[in-house]
């Protein structure tokens, strides 16, 4: 039982790493699937298991940055404007702690292509726009997956 607790606990951490990026959900998630397999027992589960938490695994890794490049490229940003919402994140919430992810994405991309030479006022805000909305994109792609990930563990268990 202890174990299942566990993989619960490490679960609920891998949700908090939809959002603060500063949590490692992948590893959470991972720490969870262990736990979980361990409580099961390893036999009980087979290779189709492991390709399906593999899939889960890999959009948990790639999403949060395909979402943010897509949107920001497909506003007109730049490269610049990727790696400013990418350290907004990370930074934001250290300097405003409860919406300092979201305002950090968003200004994080438009210091970002500020740097990279922009060239109005209207741009600048088409790609703090898709800066955030690609955050939230990611937010509920890896929300889902890890929900899908959680619904499939339970109907093998």
């Amino acid at each position: 039982m202890l174990l299942l607790i566990l993989a619960l606990i490490c679960y609920g951490l891998a949700w908090v790493g939809l959002i603060y990026p500063l949590f490692p959900s992948v590893l959470f998630y991972v720490g969870a699937l262990i736990f979980g397999v361990t409580y099961l027992g390893w036999g009980e589960v087979g290779i189709g298991f492991w390709l399906i938490q593999f899939v889960i695994l890999l959009l948990l890794l790639i999403v949060d940055y395909l979402t943010s490049m897509l949107g920001i490229e497909r506003s007109g940003g730049s490269k610049w404007a990727v790696w400013g919402s990418l350290l907004g994140l990370i930074i934001g919430p250290f300097v405003l702690p409860v919406f300092g992810i979201v305002i950090g994405v968003v200004i994080g991309a438009i210091l970002g292509e500020i740097i990279g030479g922009a060239r109005t006022f209207r741009h600048l805000l088409s790609i703090g726009s898709a800066s955030l909305l690609g955050f939230l994109a990611g937010v509920v792609v890896k929300g889902m997956a890890l929900l899908g990930g959680l619904i499939y563990f339970f109907i093998v268990l």
